[in-house]
């Protein structure tokens, strides 16, 4: 599991938009959705659901179920 799809995916779900949370990482929209839909994959549950001409996105039971568990993962990663 890379470190930059569980930040990134921590961060749209936190800004609530792929495009807002594209502009706080600095990178582009579709790098964004490839990062989630890479986790997404390795993790075999769809995380959030987002669709053609919505703005927001929305968490699954999943999505929010993993949030705390990608925090921890990224206290882990900061402590060693």
């Amino acid at each position: 599991m890379q470190l930059i799809n569980i930040e990134t995916f921590l961060c749209a779900a936190r800004n609530q938009t792929l495009s807002d949370a594209a502009a706080a990482l600095f990178v582009s929209q579709s790098t964004v959705s490839t990062r989630i839909n890479q986790l997404e994959d390795e993790l075999g549950v769809v995380l959030m659901r987002r669709g053609k001409g919505l703005r927001t996105v929305e968490l699954t039971p999943q999505g929010t179920a993993f949030i705390p568990l990608a925090e921890r993962w990224l206290a882990l990663h900061a402590e060693t």
